[in-house]
């Protein structure tokens, strides 16, 4: 092995164990966690073939090298219910093919620093993604198949120069509470990710008697997929803590709050 090689194994090893270190276990009632190997899961949200890796602005992060949850799962050991995955799959194939067929903003990243046209782009607020509801006859399938539901809240909004909002951005949109409603009434146990660039509001993790466990996993890297798996399975083990906490009785007053506690 030449010593290129050798130096990125020990980076993408040395990214892994990070990532994993610094995710937070919120709640494991009953010891839900580790799954064991074989397990069958129904996987839920957008973002589990659409990782999010990093922030805005100066906090953006782009990898080709990036794992995806779902395929991490996978590979440690986990098995994800079929009509779920399926849904998920084709979503994320279609999305996948309307991405290359537009162009990126950044394609002339140095001709938009020079015109100083990037900062308009950092300042832009980007709206949280709709979460795609899969059919009654999927939730159908799945409840049969699996006791257990790990769903991911993706979320990049927030970065460098953007004020984030307050609904459907800190507090869930619609979509992810009809998304948390239906896996909670289709499963005995279901875990919460937050795939989060900022802070979000987390009261589902109390309100939901069937999240039986929840894990902040935040935006760390390329390799934080790889990390996920790890906490999950019991390959390691969690020991992040939250770096802030807000009291559920300042929820209404977020409008006053400065950009800083809610930004990534």
């Amino acid at each position: 092995m030449n010593k290129t090689c050798e130096a990125e194994t020990a980076r993408t090893a040395l990214a892994r164990q990070l990532a994993a270190e610094a995710m937070v276990l919120l709640k494991n009632e009953g010891g839900l966690l580790p799954l064991p190997k074989g397990k069958t899961v129904a996987l839920l949200g957008q973002t589990q073939l659409d990782t999010v890796i990093g922030g805005g602005g100066s906090g953006a992060s782009f990898s080709e090298g990036t794992l995806q949850i779902r395929d991490e799962l996978v590979k440690a050991g986990l098995a994800v219910e079929a009509s779920m995955d399926g849904f998920y799959r084709e979503l994320s194939k279609k999305r996948r093919e309307e991405s290359s067929k537009s162009r990126s903003p950044f394609a002339d990243f140095e001709g938009l620093v020079a015109s100083g046209l990037i900062y308009e782009i950092f300042g832009q607020y980007s709206a949280a993604r709709e979460e795609p509801i899969p059919g009654e006859e999927l939730w159908r399938a799945a409840g049969e198949a699996a006791d257990t539901a790990i769903i991911i809240i993706g979320r990049a909004t927030g970065g460098e120069e953007c004020d984030r909002r307050v609904e459907n951005d800190y507090y869930l949109t619609p979509s992810e509470k009809r998304l948390l409603e239906l896996a909670c009434g289709h499963f005995e146990n279901v875990m919460a990710v937050f795939n989060c660039n900022g802070m979000v509001d987390m009261s589902c993790t109390k309100t939901c008697p069937n999240i039986k466990a929840a894990l902040f996993m935040g935006t760390a890297g390329e390799q934080a997929a790889g990390a996920l798996a790890d906490l999950i399975t019991g390959r390691a083990t969690p020991s992040g803590k939250l770096i802030s906490l807000k009291s559920s009785r300042e929820r209404r007053r977020y409008s006053s709050i400065s950009t800083g506690p809610l930004s990534g």
